[in-house]
């Protein structure tokens, strides 16, 4: 996924956030070696950050915040050691893969175990909006995986699961990351929503951003009969044997033409249109909050993507 830069004063918050996560894992082998890719990465820092610029709103940080973008950056690295264990070219024959060395068994134990871990870190904080938030998070990114793009045509119906999925894997941890923070900071009910609300847009802009980048680099997507909203939308445009060449085993020249026609029918460009899209109506939702170098912080990581 498109990573954006963080403010500089963020790391040494981050950075407490992060020993938290070392104490409780360290002396776990089986843990670094399953989890270690996932644990501290700029995609987990993103989202930990985003539980502290948004508490922040509300002036110092409490010790909760920490416990919270600690309690986030689990779930994400949970979340994706779960979705190791499904070879993403293989979901629709039903086949399962799995880490070389340790096998599925003790990969899905290690996402369990890390959901654990963040479950333990909300009964710190605690408050039952946040678990909320976080509860329901779990509960959308398991149905997401369930739920993964399965028509390219027509374009309403594609393009709706193509969002749900978006905001079902992404979306959704990144909104209980700022409206958790928001909790954190005290701030009122309306500003609690509207962080939401933020955090929502920003997520689904990351993951549409990201599906575009897909795209101008290897085509994963495509090599792994994925269906996103680039492919989609060329489609759409008038590529229509691109949906049979994504179910056929090809060679690098053919799979190199086909992503070059994704490209060339607007596919890519179309869905990095409604990636920035989605980062302004981000923005505009904290129009509303008193200038702040916390709210400038969020501003400027929406304005980053696409």
């Amino acid at each position: 996924m498109t990573l954006v830069s963080l403010p500089a004063d963020i790391a040494p918050d981050l950075e407490r956030v992060e020993q938290i996560i070392r104490e409780r894992t360290s002396g776990r082998q089986i843990v670094a070696a399953i989890a270690g890719p996932h644990l501290g990465d700029g995609h987990g820092r993103l989202r930990a950050a985003l539980v502290l610029l948004a508490a922040r709103l509300g002036g110092e940080l409490p010790v909760r915040a920490y416990h919270a973008a600690a309690a986030v950056a689990l779930i994400y690295a949970a979340a994706q050691v779960h979705a190791e264990l499904i070879d993403a070219g293989k979901r629709r024959r039903e086949q399962v893969g799995a880490h070389p060395r340790w096998g599925g068994s003790a990969t899905l134990m290690v996402g369990d175990y890390l959901l654990a871990l963040a479950a333990a870190e909300m009964a710190l904080v605690p408050d039952a909006q946040i678990i909320g938030y976080y509860s329901r998070s779990v509960m959308a990114i398991s149905e997401g995986r369930m739920m993964p793009v399965m028509v390219a045509v027509p374009l309403a119906a594609a393009r709706a699961q193509a969002y749900l999925l978006a905001q079902t894997t992404t979306a959704a941890l990144i909104e209980a990351a700022t409206g958790a923070g928001a909790v954190c900071g005290a701030l009122p009910p309306a500003t609690v929503e509207a962080l939401g609300r933020y955090g929502r847009d920003l997520g689904m802009a990351l993951q549409l951003a990201a599906d575009a980048a897909d795209y101008e680099a290897t085509g994963a997507a495509f090599r792994q009969g994925i269906i996103t909203l680039p492919l989609i939308y060329a489609i759409d445009a008038g590529g229509s044997t691109l949906a049979e060449r994504l179910d056929q085993a090809s060679d690098e020249a053919t799979l190199a033409d086909a992503l070059a026609e994704v490209r060339t029918r607007g596919g890519v460009a179309r869905t990095r249109t409604e990636a920035r899209e989605f980062a302004r109506t981000a923005t505009a939702h904290l129009e509303a909050i008193a200038a702040s170098p916390a709210r400038d912080a969020l501003i400027t990581i929406a304005q980053h993507v696409g």
